[in-house]
């Protein structure tokens, strides 16, 4: 049970330090400066190759779906 804590705190800590070590941001990926999106997200926001609604948090990494 302590390791089970002690992982989602790390994981955690990671989440909110991914943005400061240059990782891209969700809906910056270089499919949308390409502009060849997979999907284009108008009610939600992009998060990895889908959309997602915009008060979820997105624990994937950058993919090729871009916030419209």
């Amino acid at each position: 049970m302590r390791q089970n804590v002690r992982r989602r705190i790390l994981r955690g800590l990671l989440l909110l330090a991914l943005p400061l070590m240059g990782a891209p941001l969700v809906g910056d990926s270089p499919a949308c400066a390409a502009g060849t999106c997979c999907k284009v997200c108008k009610k939600g926001k992009a998060c990895g190759n889908s959309c997602i609604a915009a008060h979820l948090r997105c624990t994937k990494p950058a993919g090729c779906a871009c916030n419209g």
